[in-house]
């Protein structure tokens, strides 16, 4: 599956002198749906325009054409017209009235066309919204260079900027915000900037410098810039300015900025003037303008994996284009995995994936994700006649879908992850599916997230899975890499030894992990089979991570941390466990705490543990392959980011005659369920109207 042929936008993303998108909107063929576009980064004659002291958009923070600029950011209703967006509030000066009008010129029906006499304005504000008079860029960029922190209204929502390689400027921002462990995303002035401080190829180059402007995450320079952008982490985010006013302020600062999104991690982005007054004050400076954000949004995250893009989030400028499915669909919402939802709309063959944008864990997300889908679906012109969503979910987001008053799908999170990646690929047929992730709560009442699955577009039928261990706790244990370690231990049989290795004392009284028959129960336990689980586990046992995130971030530490010259494997059985294949990780385990206790350094086992679970996958695919014929695999999940492990995996089921496929377009994680739950709701539709098509649903 690749984007729409054709599709407004499109070329946007590719080529800066595209079309304009005004010129691409032309009216669908049946069944599809004109794009909304996207915002594009400045093209290079609006970049020399900018700096040319000469040209009467000098330093002007909007200048854009009819081939650059906020598109999705403003735009409010389709067709793509300077009434129906934002830009309405500015009428054209005689000037550029003359130029809109000039069929020769690059700003030849340029609907968001202005200038510093007709258009928006900057702004700045202190610490309590106070209006600050002066040039508010080199004010701003002033404050930055000198520790301090900047409120700025952006294309499509608040951020917090300040200088990525200034420590105490970083420990401040770590505070207000309670990222303590979050790596930020650096902004470097310029290509040359961005290559001394990340290590960038020439595809990593081009993806940075195309017009998309993505946020790439790269291997850090040593040093290069302060280590507390990242704490911990090998690799971050970088990122080109995306905005004329990015272009300038990190110019004005002359060094590479930190961008964060404002508020605290989860919160959904803060685009309204007025919320963001009760978000943003306190800080330093409030950089602002006076153009109203239609649609708030994230910008676009990449990395490149073996010389191509993959997408790790489907930000704002790829949220745009539509995505083709395999099966014609009626008009539907899904809603995504949980209460992380990146929704998507479809109909027809068209689907529309959103990026995610925090969860729903106030009443005040929820607001902002109702009226972003409510909006989305009325440019689009799509009316929900069902709603897919994630089966093991009721909070806000299935609530919301079923006031809708529309049939409501349930799709199993695992099946939907599968069906995300055979919709990209256009898989039809069964395929064997594998998924790890951090787990969700399935119809047995345990948390599934290291799977093997037997899907075809209609159903999905759990044949194996990871070892399932019992994790003493509840939700929160789960998220704690050390009762996670302590849970394997015990289920291993060598928790003494793995408690001497985490210095903890038998004991202590605030770890209740045991959990046999000889010992007091919880009251609260989790029984899980994720992959990410493990990885956490064993990433506390090596002492690579030992805090507690519910974000990923040990296996991500772990990985980073793996030896790859390691080349021993350790021992690992395959077993049945209530009829299915079972991948016993217990021997591993043990061995992984024998090694530590004998002096063997993280990273060989990091990396021998790596080398483990790619031969487990490997032998259990082939065992699979023996049961069903399937020849076909797609792996999905979040822990499948893990590019040490995906890659192995990848070849070692490529050496056994296996065909694999990986999400690229469509995030691996759970941001790219509801394409998924999409096409495995139409295909139950169409096998209900025609029995005959498809396989019957039969949920396992």
């Amino acid at each position: 599956m690749s984007p729409r042929a054709g599709a407004a936008g499109e070329a946007l993303l590719l080529h800066p002198e595209a079309p304009s998108p005004a010129d691409l909107l032309i009216t669908p063929d049946a069944g599809q749906h004109a794009a909304i576009p996207a915002d594009t980064a400045p093209c290079p004659s609006c970049l020399a325009e900018l700096f040319d002291p000469s040209n009467r958009r000098f330093r002007y923070p909007f200048i854009d054409c009819a081939t650059c600029g906020p598109r999705l950011s403003v735009v409010e209703s389709l067709p793509f017209e300077r009434r129906r967006t934002t830009m309405r509030d500015f009428p054209m000066c005689d000037s550029c009235r003359a130029e809109y009008g000039d069929a020769h010129g690059r700003r030849f029906d340029d609907e968001t066309i202005s200038c510093p006499n007709c258009g928006p304005a900057l702004r700045l504000a202190d610490s309590r919204w106070r209006r600050v008079s002066g040039d508010a860029l080199r004010q701003a960029a002033d404050a930055l260079r000198e520790s301090g922190i900047v409120a700025l209204k952006g294309a499509a929502g608040y951020q917090l900027v300040c200088d990525a390689t200034d420590d105490q400027a970083l420990a401040r921002l770590r505070r207000r915000t309670h990222r303590p462990h979050e790596p930020f995303v650096i902004m470097a002035p310029d290509l040359e900037t961005a290559r001394h401080s990340f290590v960038l190829n020439a595809q990593e180059e081009a993806e940075l410098s195309s017009a998309e402007a993505p946020v790439l995450l790269a291997a850090m320079r040593t040093a290069a810039v302060t280590s507390d952008a990242a704490p911990g982490f090998v690799r971050a985010g970088v990122c080109l300015p995306s905005t004329p006013l990015l272009h300038l302020l990190a110019r004005d600062a002359g060094r590479p900025l930190v961008l964060i999104p404002a508020g605290s991690p989860g919160e959904p982005i803060r685009w309204d003037d007025t919320d963001a007054r009760s978000h943003v004050r306190g800080h330093d400076l409030v950089l602002f303008h006076d153009r109203r954000i239609a649609e708030p949004g994230a910008d676009t995250v990449l990395a490149v994996r073996r010389e191509a893009p993959v997408v790790l989030r489907r930000g704002r400028t790829r949220a745009t284009v539509p995505l083709e499915i395999p099966v014609q669909a009626e008009p539907m919402l899904a809603t995504g995995a949980g209460s992380r939802p990146a929704f998507c709309l479809a109909d027809g063959t068209d689907a529309f994936l959103a990026e995610r944008d925090g969860t729903l864990a106030s009443a005040d997300a929820l607001q902002m994700y109702t009226r972003s889908v409510e909006r989305r679906a009325r440019i689009l012109g799509i009316e929900p006649a069902l709603v897919a969503h994630d089966a093991s979910d009721d909070g806000p987001a299935v609530r919301f879908a079923s006031s809708l008053g529309v049939p409501l799908v349930p799709v199993e999170h695992v099946h939907g992850h599968i069906a995300a990646v055979m919709a990209e690929h256009g898989l039809d047929g069964s395929t064997l599916g594998i998924v790890f992730d951090a787990g969700s709560v399935a119809t047995d009442g345990a948390v599934w997230g290291g799977e093997f699955l037997v899907s075809d577009w209609t159903s999905s039928k759990r044949i194996g899975n990871l070892l399932t261990v019992r994790v003493p706790g509840g939700e929160s244990a789960v998220n704690d890499p050390l009762r996670l370690a302590l849970a394997h231990a015990d289920d291993a049989g060598c928790l003494e030894r793995a408690m001497k290795l985490l210095h903890i004392r038998p004991s202590s009284a605030s770890l209740p992990f045991r959990t046999g028959a000889d010992a007091s129960t919880p009251p609260t336990v989790t029984a899980t089979s994720s992959a990410e689980h493990l990885f956490a586990a064993v990433a506390a046992l090596t002492g690579i991570c030992r805090e507690a995130d519910p974000g990923g971030r040990a296996a991500t530490l772990l990985e980073q941390a793996a030896d790859g010259s390691a080349t021993h494997e350790y021992p690992f059985d395959i077993g049945a466990e209530d009829g299915r294949l079972t991948i016993d990780t217990r021997p591993i385990v043990t061995a992984i705490v024998r090694d530590l206790v004998q002096g063997r350094s993280p990273g060989q086992v990091a990396g021998r543990f790596h080398r483990t679970m790619a031969a487990a996958v490997a032998a259990m695919g082939r065992l699979i392959a023996m049961q069903t014929g399937l020849r076909r695999v797609c792996l999905a999940g979040e822990v499948f980011a893990d590019d040490l492990l995906a890659s192995d995996v990848g070849a070692r089921l490529a050496s056994f005659g296996f065909e694999v496929f990986v999400p690229r377009a469509v995030p691996i994680g759970d941001d790219g369920i509801a394409l998924g739950q999409v096409l495995t709701a139409a295909a139950r539709r169409n096998a209900n109207t025609h029995p005959g098509g498809l396989i019957a649903p039969d949920r396992a």
